[in-house]
């Protein structure tokens, strides 16, 4: 390799480098600017599904309140899914306290 070709490789590094960097950076910005598109639809569907909810509640109209119950919803209790724990200290923090424990067994208890 001749010295002027040495030379093209050795100043044109750092341009490559720094290209690259930047295509890094605007891909980053990419994925924050769709997440955050995203979120805004999110969340002006929320308030127009509140707003529904509310106009329901205010003029005692119970088939509007009930169109924003989707059909396919599955509560928390239904259905056969079961919540996977991912470590130990999610194991600890979804126990309740003492007190709502031995709440709960003294109305489970209490039953006829």
């Amino acid at each position: 390799m001749s010295r002027r070709q040495k030379r093209a490789v050795f100043y044109s590094s750092p341009l490559i480098v720094l290209l690259m960097l930047f295509m890094l950076v605007k891909l980053k910005l990419d994925r924050i600017e769709s997440n955050a598109q995203q979120l805004a639809q999110m969340g002006q569907s929320a308030q127009k599904l509140l707003g529904e909810f509310r106009t329901g509640l205010e003029k005692f109209d119970a088939a509007q309140v009930l169109s924003c119950y989707d059909d396919n919803y599955a509560g928390v209790h239904e259905g056969f899914s079961e919540e996977q724990l991912q470590s130990e200290r999610d194991r600890r923090s979804s126990e309740p306290p003492i007190s709502a424990r031995w709440l709960t067994r003294l109305s489970i208890t209490s039953r006829p």
